[in-house]
């Protein structure tokens, strides 16, 4: 995944975008005069609103993050209760690679029910990713104590990031 741009200052985005920490909503000012519209947004096909200013695309959290901090987030941009479209200040938190992963659901094809657990032989093996290294957390004869094993090792790891279920 290529870092996103960050090709403006929060000068020049704050002249014409406005934020609202409370709602996550964005004001737009208007190009002849000083009225302000709500801003279009659109979505990257992932589920995250992005916003057009500046002459470029902007991930709306990341314009949120400036907006409310005057600068860049340093990292990744987490959002806590995994609402890809809510950019409310307190929906969103600066994170790692590692820490923003710590924080996804279970996903789709998952046949356990249960993250990071998966039959093997007889019994349900759970493995954990931490810093990019699968370790192998045991094998278990319930998916139940499989995901307890997991749930474990993602608080011990990702701290406030982490997701078991």
């Amino acid at each position: 995944m290529a870092a996103p741009r960050n090709d403006h200052t929060y000068e020049q985005v704050s002249a014409v975008l406005r934020y609202a920490p409370e709602t996550g909503g964005f004001l737009r000012r208007h190009p002849r005069g000083a009225v302000w519209r709500p801003a279009k947004t659109y979505n990257d096909g992932g589920g995250y609103p992005q916003i057009y200013t500046c002459g470029r695309q902007y991930l709306a959290h990341r314009l949120a993050w400036l907006l409310t901090h005057g600068e860049w987030p340093a990292a990744e941009i987490d959002h806590c209760g995994l609402d890809k479209s809510d950019t409310r200040m307190s929906a969103l938190r600066e994170a790692t690679r590692g820490q923003n992963q710590g924080n996804v659901r279970v996903r789709r094809d998952n046949l356990s029910g249960f993250k990071g657990v998966a039959r093997h032989g007889a019994g349900w093996r759970a493995r954990i990713r931490m810093d990019g290294a699968l370790k192998h957390l045991g094998v278990f004869s319930t998916p139940e104590a499989a995901n307890r094993a997991y749930a474990a090792a993602a608080a011990l790891h990702f701290g406030d990031f982490a997701r078991a279920a």
